[in-house]
């Protein structure tokens, strides 16, 4: 009687067990991205100057400019992390298809 089972026992793997790693593996490259391109750090110090510069003539410009630099490295760090989440999205939706091609291909 076991073994009518394995089939249910490999969908639960294929699609509880397996999608719930699959998720933790993606939440793992997720934290280590944003901390790869320090996204928290840039967020905290958007209105600060560049390098500390406090003297009276170069703090406007200080400020300005690395709010420029800071948003550029933002927009180019949320791109790549939009990227890595399309894949994982399209990676998730070819692995739970997975079973259903391999069915179609075996039934020829």
């Amino acid at each position: 009687m076991p073994l009518l089972q394995y089939p249910v026992y490999l969908l639960k793997f294929w699609y509880i067990d397996a999608t719930a790693l699959f998720f933790h593996f993606y939440k793992e490259i997720f934290s280590y991205c944003i901390s790869l391109f320090s996204i928290q750090s840039l967020i905290y110090t958007f209105f600060r100057p560049v390098k500390n510069e406090y003297r009276k003539e170069l703090v406007l410009f200080s400020i300005l400019f690395g709010m420029a630099v800071k948003s550029v490295l933002l927009i180019i760090s949320f791109l790549i992390i939009g990227v890595i989440l399309g894949v994982g999205v399209i990676m998730l939706l070819a692995f739970w298809a997975f079973p259903y091609f391999l069915y179609q291909l075996l039934s020829l």
